[in-house]
This record gives structure tokens, C-alpha cells and sequence, in this order.
């Protein structure tokens, strides 16, 4: 799966309120298989933390893609 913006900001949050809502129980639920985003939804959620250093430390642990074609093609299931 490729997580956008939103799923993961709405993850984050959760995580901060100690709230589990929808992102954590499917995050939770899709735990064995990768999870992972791209670069520009990494840019964007880097943003919603402190120093932009933080945020990278956070984002990690996912795989971001880079932007290309395939990614795209990915994204769409095909």
C-alpha cells in the first residue's frame, strides 16, 4: 500500500492523542506487509513537526519513493 497525506497525517495524529481511531486500526491490521509513501507526501507531513529534523527521524521508518513513473502506476493498481 502507498499511504497518502491524509492517512498519515490522521495516523500521526492519533498517535499523539494516544487515540486509536481508523488510520491506527488499518495501519494495525496491514502491519505485515510494507507500508509505504512518497517523497512529496514526506515533505508535507514533515511539516507537522517541530524542526523539519524531527520529522524526518520520524518518517524513517517508511519507504518513500521517489517520484517516477512506476510510482504513479502503483498507486493506480496496475
Amino acid at each position: 500500500m502507498i499511504a497518502d497525506t491524509i492517512f498519515i497525517s490522521d495516523l500521526l495524529k492519533e498517535f499523539r492523542i494516544g487515540r486509536v481511531g481508523p488510520a491506527r486500526k488499518f495501519f494495525a491490521a496491514n502491519r505485515a506487509g510494507q507500508i509505504r509513501t512518497t517523497i512529496i507526501s514526506a515533505a508535507e507531513l514533515a511539516i507537522m513537526f517541530p524542526t523539519s529534523a524531527e520529522g524526518w527521524e520520524w518518517l524513517a521508518r517508511w519507504k518513500i519513493y521517489q517520484l517516477h513513473p512506476g510510482v504513479a502506476q502503483q498507486a493506480a493498481g496496475h
